[in-house]
């Protein structure tokens, strides 16, 4: 992938790999010093990286698995489907 696209080496993090996500906000007079103060607290600090973050509590309620294979089957496009 790197070879492809060299311009994304200096993102690659040689643990997690690509660790790009952006997130864009568009409107009119939008307050930018708003938006990045009402985002920031919800990055994770090195010591949340380090953490075990299979023992944090899931506050989204578990979907059975069948129920999660439907709705991936019918997002699919029909000529995958079958």
């Amino acid at each position: 992938m790197l070879q492809d696209e060299p311009e994304l080496l200096h993102n690659w993090h040689p643990v997690w790999g690509d660790r790009i996500t952006e997130l864009v906000f568009i409107g009119i007079d939008l307050d930018q010093d708003e938006v990045i103060c009402s985002l920031d607290p919800c990055l994770l600090t090195d010591a949340e990286m380090e953490m075990d973050w299979s023992k944090l509590q899931d506050p989204l309620p578990a979907w059975p698995e069948q129920q999660a294979c439907e709705l991936i089957s019918e997002s699919m496009p029909e000529h995958i489907r079958g």
